[in-house]
Order: C-alpha cells, then structure tokens, then sequence
C-alpha cells in the first residue's frame, strides 16, 4: 500500500496543535489512522494510575461502550506484552499466539495481523497504540517504523492527558475544600452568618480577607434622566471641561504610579484616545443640540449607544469593549456631576473593594500593599481589569449580587477567587480553615522556596530549562519570584488590543526594549502578533469568512 508518510504526520501535528481536549485528540487520531490506512482497529491502551493495568481510551473498529470498560494486566495479552518487552510486536495470526488474549464484550473479531506499539514519552511508559487488520498483507512489518512515528508523536499528548487528570484532581480538590466550607457553616453558623455566605464567579485566584470598602464614586447612568437646557452653548462647554479634568486625571495618575508596565500605560493611553475621539464628542453635542438635553443626559445616550452596538457582537473580546466605553463614560460624568474622588487613596489596613465594576485605571490607582482583594456586582471575566487583577496577583469575584443588603462598610470579609465564595462576618470555623489554607499554601511555597534557584535535572541527568509566558511587562516580577530561567513567550498581542490603532515601530520597539531589559539577562522569545480567532483588532479590516457551500 502506498502511504504519504509526510502527509500524516502532518494531519497528526495538526490535530495535536489545534486540539485542546486531549481525549478528544487521541479520537481524532485513532480516527486518522485507521483512515489513512485502512485497519480494521486502532486503539491506545493507556496505563492506569496503578501502573499495572492497561485501560482502553479510544479506539475506532471496537465497541465506542468499551472505552474505559476493556482492562488487563501488563502481564496479560499481547498488548501487555509490547510493555513488557518496551518494543513493537507484530504478529501474523495473533490467535495463534500464546499471549493472545480476546474480549468478547469489545466486539473484537479474529484478525489476521496485530501491531503494537508502546508509548513512551521521557523514557516513562504510558501505553500501547494497537493496530489490527482483516487482512495479512494490511499491515507488514515495514510499517513498523511509520506507525512508531505516530507513536513517539502521540506519546506527548498522551502524558499531557495524564497532566490535565492531575488538573481535574486539583479542581476536584478544591470542589471538596468548598463542599467542606459549606457544611461547616451549616453545621456550626447562626442564620445570621449564612445571610452572609455569597457566591459569585472566581477570575482571578487565591484568597484574601480584609475590611469591606464601598467606592462611593460608582454613579450609574441609570440615575441619569432627560432634562430640558436653555443654555446649549453652556451645556456644550460644561461637556468640554469635564473630557478636559477626565484627561487631566488619567494624565496625573500615570505620573502618580511609578511602576507601571508598558502594557498598564497602553490601558490608560487607550482611555485618553477615546476622550480625545472627536467624533465621539460630536455625537454627545448633537444630542444638546438637537434634543435640547443636558449634557449628563446627552452623555448617556451616546455611551450607551455604544455600549449597545459592542454588546451585540458575536466575539467575546469586542463585546467586553462595551465596558470600556462604559468606563470612560461614567468618568466624564462623574466630572459633570461634581464629583472630582481622590486622586490617591491610601488603605490604613487589609481592605476589600466592592463595587459595581471599576475600570482598570481605577484598580491601577488603588493598588497598594493593603488592597487585599475585589469583589465586583458586575464585570466580564475577559475584560483588562480582570487581567490586571491576575497580573497584580489580587483574587477577584465577579458577578456577586446582592453585597448591599448583605454587607456593611468596615464588615469582615473573607474573599475566595478560586471557589468564587465570599464571606461576610464569616464564623470563626470559616476563618480558622482559611487560616489553615493559608498556612498550607505558605508552607508549600517555602519548601518551593528552597528548590527555586537549583538546577532543574533529572535523575539520569538530564537538565531541563524552566521558563515562564508572560502578557504584561509587570509579569516580570512573577518571573523572578518563581524562578523561571527564561521567557519561552511574551504574547505581543495585548499592546495592539489596547490600542485605537496600530502602535509604532518605535512604541514596539520600546515596548520590547523595557521585556528584555526587565528579564535581567533571560532569554526572551517574542511571539509575532498574535490576533483573529478570539482576538480581533477594530482597526484592522478582516476578510469575511466564506460561508459554508459558498463557492
């Protein structure tokens, strides 16, 4: 039979590239294979948690029901014996063979040729890939070489879906740990306590615990209706003046925070464009003038205008940009209404943020040692602030309804980004296992601690390089606390996403400048531009996807 061996290996690299549910991709694979070459069965055997059982995990030819459900002993069978042996075995009529071994249940038939082959991923045996075919000439054992290929290709995914179990151990970890939270407070909380048990949605982990703070300044439009001006021209300047003190305020607080990334001033740059936008000036004043509106009022329409038109998209990221425009909004109108804030706020002790939604300029002037945690009414968990909030390494909860009837000013909060549980006036059971947690968590890293400088190395002496993905200049500083010996990605994207064009060669070449420079002497390996898919650009014009049997 003749085979482009080139050709699948690159379907296979394919799959594995652009699939991210590794027990799908052995699907897909098992599926390609049998395909390609016309066998009658092809499966992976994948090893148990024991190490002495083989488990099947996909295959095309048996039974899809006994997936899961066909097991044997490394010791058993001829899949067991390519284990045993860590080689291929191919076999002309397996029936024959004393090591043959047939599940009746699977749907197996009597075949004419076996194949096996392990897969081995850093010399640790994982499992068998299985071939079986009707007919003798099918499969040689020429074709051990290729099908050995595929084996070594698909080794990494497969230890990589061993990865992802030990993921869902974690989630399943935490699952229990809130389950256990849970049945503590009923157990041992008055009514009062559960009143102040709230769940919301975790994006950015890790727990905190602090005095709540309202941010007082968070006015909504909602509280803005129509009223009648006589002045127009008043009313235009009041317009001007505020775009004018919202520009200012932005402009003072980027020299206010030193330390800010390249990626953090692109944000507040991105939020002085949109005031400096002249059409979207132009529309608030069409509205005085044409309407007769205050400008509060004509301010309105026009945001949620806007608002409207980039919630209706269909991509996630641009529908976030409805948050945005918001943002800049409720900033201007807080200057027409009067309210100036502080241009510095300075927590005396651990303290939690409530509030509706803040911007990400807003979260960049509160951040401080003190500022232990957010918690937001609303939000989108794609949005900046939630990136910073990561970045910044503070646990945010988002989606949280209800904080006004149940929190107070100055009440005790315990805030779990990672469960999306927060607790207000929590009992002290709930604070004692947090403390416990706590503890935990900080004992684990002080036995990281001690490994972080060594030398990564195996124990037949191979050295392995540790390296770190970052988005944000300020990810640099995690770079150094955990140790990475290099960057093996800085995603290029975010600058372009917070901009309203394209930034210069220059700004990039600055912007790269400050990576590199920032990782001390570390290797860095910048990805080229990243967007489309999930990414989009509102300056950049896309071609249109052609339509399915379009021609």
């Amino acid at each position: 039979m003749d085979r482009d061996k080139i050709s699948i290996l690159e379907d296979i690299g394919r799959i594995i590239t652009e699939s991210s549910r590794p027990h799908r991709t052995l699907e897909k694979i098992v599926e390609l294979v049998a395909g390609k070459f016309n066998t009658d069965v092809c499966s992976v055997y994948l090893l148990d948690t024991d190490k002495q059982s083989l488990v099947l995990q996909a295959t095309v030819g048996l039974r899809k029901e006994s997936i899961g459900r066909v097991r044997m002993s490394i010791h058993e069978g001829l899949t067991g014996l390519v284990l045993e042996e860590m080689q291929p075995v191919f076999v002309v009529n397996p029936a024959t063979h004393p090591r043959y071994n047939f599940f009746e249940k699977s749907g197996e038939e009597i075949y004419s040729t076996y194949l096996g082959v392990p897969l081995v991923h850093l010399q640790n045996s994982l499992g068998v890939l299985v071939v079986q075919t009707v007919h003798e000439d099918a499969v040689t054992e020429s074709d051990i070489a290729l099908f050995s290929t595929i084996a070594s290709q698909i080794s990494a995914t497969v230890a990589y879906t061993g990865l992802l179990d030990d993921l869902k151990k974690e989630r399943q970890d935490r699952r229990d740990i809130e389950k256990k939270l849970l049945e503590e407070v009923e157990i041992h909380a008055e009514k009062t306590a559960k009143k102040g048990l709230i769940r919301g949605m975790p994006v950015s982990p890790g727990f905190a615990e602090g005095q709540a703070h309202y941010l007082g300044e968070s006015i909504g439009f909602d509280q803005i209706e129509y009223e009648e001006t006589e002045d127009v021209s008043s009313e235009i300047s009041r317009l001007e003046a505020a775009f004018r003190r919202s520009q200012e305020e932005i402009i003072a607080l980027t020299k206010h925070v030193k330390d800010m990334s390249g990626q953090d001033e692109a944000i507040l740059d991105a939020q002085v464009m949109a005031l400096q936008d002249r059409s979207f000036k132009k529309k608030i004043i069409a509205h005085i003038k044409e309407e007769g509106s205050c400008a509060e009022y004509a301010l309105k329409k026009a945001v949620l205008k806007y608002v409207e038109f980039f919630s209706g998209m269909e991509d996630p990221y641009l529908r976030e940009r409805s948050s945005d425009i918001e943002d800049i909004g409720k900033r201007v109108l807080r200057k027409l209404l009067g309210y100036e804030g502080s241009k510095s706020r300075q927590f005396a002790s651990k303290t939690v943020v409530i509030a509706s939604d803040i911007s990400p300029i807003d979260l960049i002037g509160l951040r401080q040692n003190n500022l232990k945690g957010v918690v937001l009414s609303r939000g989108g968990k794609t949005s900046h602030t939630v990136i910073l909030a990561k970045s910044f390494e503070i646990p945010m909860v988002i989606g949280v309804r209800d904080m006004l009837d149940t929190v107070k000013e100055n009440d005790f909060l315990i805030v779990d980004g990672t469960s999306g549980l927060v607790f207000s006036k929590p009992p002290q059971v709930i604070i004692d296992e947090y403390a416990r947690l706590k503890a935990e968590k900080a004992n684990k890293f002080q036995r990281l601690d001690v490994l972080r400088d060594l030398v990564a190395k195996t124990k037949d002496g191979y050295e392995i390089r540790l390296g770190a993905n970052i988005g944000l200049l300020s990810d640099l500083e995690l770079v150094k606390k955990y140790g990475a010996e290099h960057i093996g990605l800085y995603r290029t994207e975010f600058p372009f996403l917070v901009r309203k064009e394209f930034p210069s060669e220059n700004e990039q070449f600055l912007l790269y400048k400050k990576v590199v420079e920032g990782a001390e002497g570390r290797s860095v390996t910048i990805r080229t531009l990243d967007v489309g898919g999930d990414k989009f650009l509102s300056y950049l014009d896309y071609p249109k996807e052609q339509k399915q049997g379009s021609c």
